[in-house]
């Protein structure tokens, strides 16, 4: 995928002028390998964007658009756009898809399934892998507005290749029957099975929380597929084996796989599993490492709390106020950090504690939880009277929610 991207880029840059046609398609490659990159994901959003500005109607940009499920961008133009197109005779199936994309996209899933119905023989028809598009779209039409049973005879009608029982399982799926999509992809996964199938297995196991069967299913596919494994099932894997709270070997799986991680642009996520493994085994220091990069590529107040707290776990109580009075003035100023501010002066500098407790409190004055934490602060660095006043103004609020609560 990378290689193919490295391609692509250099074509893109090459100033000699393309032919339309070549340059059309050049572009549009570009835009469908991007879509599996998620480092990509941006630079591909401002090129479909681009495309479509010239031509509402490309089809790879549309698709693109809604593979990222973009929603910053206004659509309405493409949309009334194809609305024209599907209406001219024999209009291209792929127009016809992309506008009952367009439409469920806005919540006009009655519209996209009158499309649907009115084109269905089109997509059975001319060709097999259409057949299974079109029902992914009438599944999401009717799914919202609970008309399901309406596609109940034309799955009974389906046969048993590979291609209709994906869609038997998604059907099932849809209409909750999880013990029937199950025993349908269970089936498919056997060998001689395809990546896709084995894949598909392994998400609807981690979608269901079925932990077990994750680990099982997930390593079977790293073991059989090896460097042709996409970093997602490694990342799920890892994800498994943490929810069994069993945090080593989530690690080893991220340690081992990371070069998966490192070929799909998606580092930020490997990071992210390895803060939550090693806080979780208690390797803070190793936690705190692994924070840095996402720290420097996307900073949020819960990863600021998180790297005040690994601060402290290391002993380095004054480097995590430090972190907090940084992450204020950086823009995180809320009840949780100043609360964690507080917490975290008191026991060498109670009045500097009590003065962002108050702070806290004069900030967020609606918030019970955070009075509550204030108000603790208070007794435990000697301002009792003010603790008190706030016990009082706590009580007062939960009195009138329960009072609310009741009318």
């Amino acid at each position: 995928m990378r290689v193919a991207l490295r391609y692509l880029e250099q074509a893109l840059a090459n100033k000699t002028e393309l032919r339309q046609k070549v340059k059309k398609d050049v572009i549009s490659a570009y835009l469908a390998v991007c879509t599996y990159l998620p480092d990509k994901h941006e630079a591909a959003k401002q090129k479909a964007q681009s495309v479509l500005a010239d031509n509402p109607l490309d089809y790879p940009a549309l698709l693109c658009l809604l593979r990222l499920c973009v929603t910053d961008y206004d659509l309405t133009r493409s949309c009334d756009a194809l609305h024209q197109a599907c209406e001219q005779p024999n209009a291209p199936i792929e127009q016809i898809a992309t506008y009952s994309e367009l439409l469920l996209r806005i919540g006009k899933n009655e519209t996209a399934w009158q499309y649907l119905s009115r084109f269905e023989y089109r997509f059975l028809s001319e060709d097999e892998g259409n057949k299974h598009y079109w029902f992914d779209l009438a599944l999401h039409s009717l799914a919202p507005l609970d008309r399901l049973s309406e596609l109940a005879e034309r799955i009974t009608a389906l046969d048993d290749s590979a291609q209709c029982l994906r869609i038997k399982v998604a059907y099932w799926l849809a209409c909750h029957e999880d013990a029937k999509a199950l025993s349908i992809a269970k089936a498919l996964a056997q060998d001689p099975a395809t990546r896709l199938d084995c894949a598909n297995l392994v998400n609807l196991y981690y979608q269901k929380q079925m932990w077990l069967e994750v680990t099982e299913s997930a390593g079977n596919y790293l073991e059989r597929f090896k460097e042709e494994s996409p970093s997602q099932v490694a990342d799920v894997l890892a994800q498994a084996w943490y929810a069994l709270d069993k945090p080593k070997e989530a690690l080893a799986v991220l340690e081992q796989k990371k070069p998966l991680f490192e070929r799909d642009g998606r580092l930020d996520d490997y990071y992210h599993r390895c803060v939550s493994v090693q806080h979780a085994l208690g390797q803070y220091a190793q936690a705190w490492q692994a924070s840095e990069p996402l720290w420097q590529a996307r900073p949020n107040e819960e990863l600021l709390l998180y790297r005040a707290y690994f601060q402290v776990m290391l002993g380095e109580r004054s480097r995590a106020i430090e972190l907090l009075k940084q992450g204020i003035e950086q823009g995180f100023k809320s009840a949780q950090v100043l609360i964690q501010l507080a917490h975290y002066a008191l026991p060498n500098d109670r009045e500097t504690a009590f003065e962002y407790a108050k702070e806290a409190v004069n900030c967020f004055p609606d918030n019970p939880h955070l009075l509550q934490a204030a108000m603790q602060i208070g007794f435990n660095s000697g301002h009792s009277d003010w603790a008190g006043m706030q016990l009082a103004i706590l009580q007062q609020k939960i009195s009138k929610q329960w009072l609310n609560a009741a009318n």
